[in-house]
């Protein structure tokens, strides 16, 4: 796990360190205090895909750099798609869970729901 971490902090680091080159500024990217969780089941990692493609905007479909309709098409992409739809089952019960107003009808894919 150490190793993860690590890897994700020297991802945000160069991150920052390029944008704060390029527009010359200094300082962090994110606000404080910038929380990590910890996923620890399957069912947490769907409910985060699930809080992003939801938690920026009303219509998640039209969020500009949502993954969600890059999972739902067809074409070829880098995404690995079907590792996604593995963690849902399959594509229809993503797009079911998508779509419910209430992310407590878990039983209903018959998915496992997140103990956060």
């Amino acid at each position: 796990m150490k190793g993860i971490r690590q890897k994700f902090s020297n991802l945000n680091n160069a991150y920052t360190k390029a944008i704060n080159k390029r527009y010359h500024r200094t300082g962090s990217l994110f606000e404080h205090p910038f929380k990590r969780i910890e996923i620890k089941s399957n069912a947490q990692l769907r409910y985060l895909v699930y809080y992003i493609h939801h938690g920026f905007c009303e219509h998640f479909p039209d969020y500009p750099w949502s993954s969600y309709l890059t999972i739902v098409s067809p074409k070829t992409t880098r995404l690995n798609r079907n590792e996604v739809l593995h963690w849902f089952k399959n594509k229809t019960n993503f797009e079911k869970f998508h779509t419910q107003d209430q992310i407590e009808r878990f039983d209903e894919l018959n998915i496992d729901s997140p103990q956060l």
